[in-house]
């Protein structure tokens, strides 16, 4: 305690340089923690971005299904399945969807204009418990039932068909028993899926009623599955395939694979900035310590002859610098912490100066988040306290070389 005592008074005695030290770890600590966080929330927002929509984090088919897309790939519509999926403590959600590509068309003869699309099949109410579907619409509603002859067509779409909300839209395409199958639906909204392409050439109804016009009585083409880590999927993919080695399941990342190479990079620069962050500071540290070192070369001579081990001065700047890397890790971890939940509650919009980022089937949406966990706080505050013993190494090899008589000479 005694030895505690002295550190602590010594870090007192020259406010300056104590505070100045201090400044330069705390600031390290606080935007690190800021960095982490934003990394860490534009890793989220890719990933919810690219699966929450279309794709899910696993996706059940038929066996060459993903492979070799087909009208008559099908797979129950099994509710004993869907039960079975959403026991599992992992699973979040899961919805059936049907997808074929049929020619739309509004218009009547004299000003018509036709598109071939990619028609989704979707039950409304599994999908608002799952997916950013719903979520998406933004001029119009969303679907009202599983069975309503509506349609909801993407921005870009509607606007080469010229449709509006309440208008007919005609549908053809080849049902599955080779028949010709027609409807019309009645156009209930507008989407926005942050993909242009997606919103050039998509268009969601009713699964009933797409089932009706493709003659796929109880069948569908893939559940979706959403879970509660994204991470975890392969995990998953492995265990659900245990239980049911007729279907498919494959994950996210091979479906979007340019998003899982990007988030591989991300990683690796976050392991670079945190190293970045860290020297800088070790830097500015040790400095400040060597010139503290030479500033007290004389109190440690005249500690020394009067009996004071070189054993127990080291003990004693291990201290100063232990200190400094608690009291710098308690302060910047607030700090930090505070600026990363700032941000996580309110995302700054960027849209005014950045458009949406399209790219491998997902979007990066221009706002500045945070997604502050354990870690992204802890592991900087622990890195601080590691570096203040660090910073402390310098001092004290010099200190075990250094002769009283010899500093207190030179003083």
């Amino acid at each position: 305690m005694i030895m505690l005592k002295l550190a602590f008074r010594n870090l007192l005695r020259n406010k300056r340089r104590t505070l100045l030290t201090m400044s330069a770890m705390i600031s390290a600590v606080t935007l690190l923690i800021f960095n982490l966080g934003m990394n860490d929330g534009l890793i989220w927002g890719i990933i919810n971005n690219s699966t929450e929509t279309m794709f899910g984090h696993l996706t059940v088919t038929e066996v060459t299904y993903i492979d070799q897309p087909s009208l008559y790939k099908t797979i129950p519509e099994d509710v004993n399945f869907r039960k079975t999926i959403l026991k599992n403590p992992e699973v979040k959600g899961i919805c059936g969807r049907i997808s074929c590509f049929v020619l739309l068309s509004f218009g009547n003869d004299e000003n018509s204009h036709s598109q071939a699309v990619e028609l989704l099949g979707i039950n409304p109410d599994e999908e608002i418990q799952t997916s950013r579907l719903p979520t998406s619409v933004t001029k119009g509603k969303f679907l009202s039932s599983n069975e309503a002859h509506e349609i909801i067509l993407g921005e870009n779409l509607a606007k080469r068909l010229e449709a509006t909300i309440g208008g007919q839209v005609a549908i053809m395409g080849q049902a599955a028993d080779g028949s010709i199958c027609s409807d019309l639906l009645t156009v209930a909204g507008f989407m926005k899926t942050g993909n242009s392409f997606r919103d050039s050439s998509l268009a969601l109804t009713g699964r009933k009623t797409l089932q009706e016009i493709l003659v796929l009585d109880n069948k569908l083409h893939k559940w979706i599955v959403f879970l509660k880590n994204p991470l975890k999927s392969n995990f998953m993919a492995e265990t659900l395939k245990k239980d049911f080695p007729s279907f498919l399941f494959t994950t996210w990342q091979k479906l979007v694979p340019q998003m899982a190479s990007i988030l591989d990079i991300l990683t690796a620069i976050q392991l670079i900035v945190m190293g970045i962050f860290y020297f800088a500071v070790f830097l500015i540290t040790m400095n400040t310590m060597n010139m503290a070192f030479l500033e007290r070369r004389r109190e440690f001579a005249i500690l020394g002859a009067i009996g004071l081990t070189k054993k127990r001065l080291a003990v004693l700047i291990t201290l100063e610098g232990c200190l400094l890397g608690i009291f710098a890790g308690i302060f910047g971890g607030v700090l930090g912490t505070s600026l990363s939940f700032w941000f996580h509650y309110y995302p700054l919009d960027l849209s005014a100066f950045l458009p949406n980022i399209s790219y491998g089937e997902g979007a990066l949406q221009p706002f500045l988040t945070c997604n502050p966990t354990l870690k992204n706080v802890f592991s900087p505050i622990l890195g601080m306290l590691i570096l203040g013993n660090i910073v402390a190494c310098l001092p004290i090899i010099r200190l075990i070389r250094q002769k009283p008589a010899e500093a207190l000479r030179n003083s």
